[in-house]
């Protein structure tokens, strides 16, 4: 099959979550023998134009605009369409597989590629379709309860950003879609919430043995960031006070009361939340205790997992699926995660790891030093992960679901 990702950003530039997965999506077709090209913007003019990765092309079309206008150039970003237009006339796909494209390519990308393919899917990652932001979530009464996403609690949170077509427009662009993906169950509650309805849940997987290690390569790596014979709790990915930074530097603190031999490997780029929790380490003492990696590639990430006793994935609001559970389980490592969002659907409480309220620091330190002075249950629940991604989360299935889905579209669709 000829298949067209779109992808409002795709690595090496753009690491977050649904950029990864779709550049894991795009690879692995690639390498079922499909021809596979992505279509994906960039802030800078200098990227413009078409470049090769691996056996994938990539286009990349400029897009650069003040986020204050977002509600509306997420809906038809002229200069973006005009451009895929002429890319899509000329590759004529049998698939076109869109995965976030709200920022940059907009939602009338996808009446483009109904245009000019014979199957279009949307896989969601976020709440975006329906809310502005990053979902918010509170525990009630032992319940877990999401934000609002009622059109008048968005206007007064919003205010002059707000748009009150915009989600009506994007249910109008969504009928050019045959499928719709979520990535979580919790996902697809919102989203019906919010009147998008008809929604498979298909779960990102990964390929487990890109987590193999070299014991050579994972003593020099402990040596480099000075971690051996310590218990390293590993906090990465996009880094932000949203996915729970500033949280994660407090249950450090309590937990080292307790664990004098704790440190935190903090993995990502360095931003302006990772100044906020140099500067909250250093207001309790504590900045012995914490060690930053800078960004670091793929091939190296795998040591900082391996490196690890246990993994944090404290995330403030519903965060879909995040990428670092299934890593971590890959690595052996148990998971200590939120109970927002997707997590508890991949990490088993007391079976993988520990399932928290992320805003519990006491909560969560307990949890930890409980899990920390157990070497018995760190390898249980470190296995059962591993487990449970090889036989639930596998990048093979994954791929063959997604395969599915095309061929009986297609053949739907003749």
């Amino acid at each position: 099959m000829k298949i067209i990702i779109l992808s409002d950003g795709f690595p090496p530039t753009g690491l977050g979550g649904a950029e990864v997965i779709a550049f894991n999506l795009a690879d692995s077709l690639s390498k079922g023998g499909h021809d596979v090209s992505v279509i994906t913007t960039t802030r800078d003019k200098k990227d413009v134009g078409q470049a090769i990765l691996g056996d994938i092309t990539v286009y990349k079309i400029y897009s650069n605009y003040h986020d204050r206008w977002r509600a509306y150039r997420c809906l038809y970003n002229m200069k973006t369409v005009r451009e895929l237009d002429k890319i899509l006339s000329r590759l004529n796909p049998d698939v076109v597989h869109a995965h976030n494209v709200h920022a940059h390519l907009s939602y009338a990308s996808l009446k483009v590629a109904r245009k000019y393919s014979r199957a279009v899917f949307l896989t969601m990652h976020d709440a975006m379709s329906v809310h502005y932001g990053k979902l918010g979530a509170v525990v009630e009464s032992g319940k877990l309860v999401s934000d609002s996403i009622n059109p008048f609690r968005q206007l007064m949170q919003y205010r002059f950003r707000y748009n009150p077509l915009r989600n009506i427009l994007i249910k109008h662009y969504l009928k050019s879609v045959d499928k719709i993906f979520a990535v979580n169950t919790a996902l697809r509650e919102v989203l019906a919430k919010g009147g998008i309805r008809d929604i498979e849940v298909l779960h990102n997987g990964i390929d487990v043995s890109d987590w193999d290690i070299n014991n050579e390569t994972l003593n020099r790596f402990k040596e480099k960031y000075d971690l051996n014979n310590k218990k390293v709790l590993f906090f990465g990915g996009r880094l932000s006070s949203a996915k729970g930074g500033l949280i994660a530097i407090d249950v450090l603190s309590r937990v080292s009361l307790k664990i004098e031999d704790i440190v935190m490997l903090v993995v990502g780029i360095k931003n302006k939340s990772v100044d906020e929790m140099i500067k909250r380490v250093e207001s309790m003492g504590i900045k012995n205790k914490i060690v930053f990696t800078g960004w670091i590639d793929h091939a190296e990430i795998r040591y900082a997992y391996a490196s690890s006793t246990a993994v944090l994935v404290l995330s403030q609001y519903i965060d879909p699926f995040p990428t670092v559970n299934l890593e971590a389980m890959a690595s052996k490592k148990p998971v200590i995660g939120t109970i927002f969002g997707g997590t508890p659907e991949a990490v088993l409480h007391q079976k993988t790891g520990l399932i928290v309220n992320p805003r519990n620091v006491e909560e969560i330190a307990s949890g930890i030093i409980d899990l920390l002075q157990n070497e018995e249950k760190i390898k249980t629940f470190g296995l059962a992960g591993y487990n449970r991604v090889l036989n639930l989360f596998n990048q093979k299935d994954w791929m063959a679901k997604t395969v599915s889905w095309y061929t009986a579209i297609l053949q739907k669709n003749k």
